[in-house]
């Protein structure tokens, strides 16, 4: 028995009969309609795990963003001290001691546009990388050499060197251990 929705079929039912008896007509409609309401709950089933994918991606960024403006506040209000150090240091007598102040706010600065740099990275999840790469990742973090890789999922070793440098690139990390690190963070 087919398990439909309106755009087509989405799974089958397995059913038996007692003995070696057919379903009548009205029996076979009434598991066509079981079969539709399966269909639907099982469709609803994976929109809703869409939309709860969908609402935890945006939520996601609007943390992101909220962080962001955070730390674009507190930056500008260290350049604007590190702005107030060095005038005073132009007009004063202690100008070591101003200079050496906003020496210490300009990096503080630079350390929060750092932090601000990363977390304006585009968020990356397993979704974003084929089955095949988190093959790859995964092996990746058990510490498997490319060629043991290779030998693992029976291709070439230049096959594992290209879904490797994918990884690293998709996730924009410049290192295998940096990779393993992130697969072990996100569960892989």
């Amino acid at each position: 028995m087919p398990l439909l929705t309106d755009e087509g079929p989405v799974g089958i039912l397995n059913l038996a009969s007692p003995g070696r008896e057919i379903f009548d007509d009205e029996t076979l409609k009434f598991l066509t309609a079981v079969g539709r309401a399966l269909g639907l709950a099982f469709r609803r089933t994976q929109l809703q795990a869409e939309y709860v994918r969908e609402r935890e991606a945006i939520a996601k960024l609007e943390e992101r963003t909220r962080l962001a403006r955070d730390i674009q506040h507190s930056v500008s209000q260290l350049l604007s001290a590190a702005d107030a150090s060095l005038q005073v240091a132009k007009d004063n007598v202690q100008r070591e001691a101003a200079l050496e102040r906003s020496a210490t706010l300009v990096t503080s600065s630079l350390a929060e546009l750092n932090t601000l740099d990363e977390l304006l990275q585009p968020a990356i999840s397993l979704e974003d990388l084929t089955p095949k790469e988190q093959e790859v990742l995964a092996l990746i973090a058990k510490g498997m050499t490319n060629k043991a890789i290779a030998k693992e999922l029976e291709v070439a070793e230049k096959t594992v060197k290209t879904h490797v440098s994918s990884v690293l690139s998709k996730l924009n990390l410049k290192t295998r251990t940096a990779a393993a690190l992130w697969a072990k963070e996100h569960g892989l």
